[in-house]
């Protein structure tokens, strides 16, 4: 019964307009992995805890998606499935990145830029420029703490391209912000076009972020 009830809800998550191969078509994977499922059945129950600033849960059409991104090991902050009337016309996923490492180069970088402000007001160009090579030297830093961070989803991204033919606009990213993004290339792009355009331009990008789950729950079961 419990196995059923597990079924039934992640068949309710994914829901029955969605495109991809669903839980339901890995059901057995997953039935002849009960450590796999149990893990699922534990992580559904904290996703669906999960509510925004506004008390609103995960959007359904993302939640499979943060799902699994979470159960592979990467921490996720916050996800939207897309929208027309608000937010962005196109599905997204953040992938935390952020510790106490990481936040304390940033402080150290704006408190570098804020004195290299200070130093070209005062007219000190030797200042100036010793302060600038410290922070190109933090943003290196946090450049590479970041990729760090970031390497093992992009690495799943790449493996996808290389069995999923799409087009370029429409690929999925790993685009980088204070915490990192999965969503398509083109996406930023999509609130300019006309609205019967941008409506179908979000299913195209919906489609391939469920592409991209299907891909990720096959890899989780057979890791």
């Amino acid at each position: 019964m419990r196995i059923l009830n597990i079924i039934v809800c992640l068949a309710l998550v994914t829901g029955a307009t969605c495109s991809y191969a669903s839980f339901e078509d890995h059901r057995e994977e997953f039935l002849q992995k009960p450590e796999k499922l149990a893990a699922w059945e534990s992580m559904i129950d904290e996703i669906n805890s999960c509510t925004d600033a506004l008390g609103l849960p995960i959007d359904q059409r993302i939640k499979e998606t943060v799902i699994v991104i979470n159960l592979l090991g990467f921490k996720t902050s916050q996800s939207c499935e897309g929208h027309l009337n608000w937010g962005c016309p196109f599905p997204w996923v953040e992938i935390a990145v952020m510790d106490e490492d990481l936040s304390a180069l940033y402080e150290q970088n704006e408190s570098l830029a804020k004195r290299i402000s200070e130093a070209k007001n005062q007219g000190d160009l030797e200042e100036c420029q010793k302060l600038c090579q410290e922070r190109l030297a933090v943003a290196n830093k946090i450049d590479l703490n970041r990729y760090n961070k970031n390497i093992g989803i992009q690495n799943l991204l790449e493996e996808f391209y290389r069995e999923q033919a799409t087009s370029y606009e429409n690929m999925l990213i790993l685009k980088p912000h204070k915490l990192s993004r999965v969503e398509p290339l083109a996406g930023d792009f999509a609130q300019y076009l006309p609205e019967e355009q941008k409506a179908e331009k979000l299913q195209v990008f919906q489609k391939e972020m469920e592409r991209f789950t299907d891909f990720l729950i096959v890899h989780y079961v057979n890791q």
